[in-house]
């Protein structure tokens, strides 16, 4: 796995066969759920932890 690139992780080899602006669009698409993956159980929990009244409990 090493030497690589972080962003390497996200290209697919259907990216070459596709058109170029569609494929970016896919690319963008799979960094975002990553960071959203990434970074959504944290800030729920921060916000739990913290206002506690902002998440309703029903």
């Amino acid at each position: 796995m090493v030497p690589a690139i972080f962003s390497q992780f996200f290209q697919s080899p259907e990216d070459y066969y596709q058109n170029q602006y569609i494929s970016s669009i896919f690319r963008m698409l799979r960094f975002g759920a990553f960071f959203l993956s990434m970074y959504a159980s944290s800030i729920y929990l921060a916000l739990i932890t913290h206002h506690q009244g902002l998440i309703p409990t029903t």
